[in-house]
């Protein structure tokens, strides 16, 4: 996760991880992130701390607090999860 890693976030419970099928609309409010500091390379089944940067102005992210669990998108694709500390 080097520089300007930014990808869309969904707040929802650990049970959506899975991505939406093919041609169907993806469920849940995207909300633009940037991830800031922490590791530079998270591979599959490793876990870091890392600052996320709400990017819009005007954009509700009332939904991300402490100890709300989020996906992480790139597209319909969930590429990571986490929660809030």
């Amino acid at each position: 996760m080097e520089g300007h890693y930014q990808p869309h976030v969904v707040v929802g419970p650990p049970t959506d991880r899975t991505p939406a099928p093919s041609g169907s609309e993806t469920p849940g409010n995207y909300l633009g992130v940037e991830f800031y500091g922490g590791a530079h390379h998270i591979g599959p089944g490793q876990t870091a701390e890392i600052q996320l940067v709400l990017l819009y102005e005007g954009v509700n992210y009332s939904a991300v607090v402490r100890g709300a669990t989020f996906t992480v998108r790139e597209g319909p694709a969930v590429v990571g999860y986490g929660c809030v500390i």
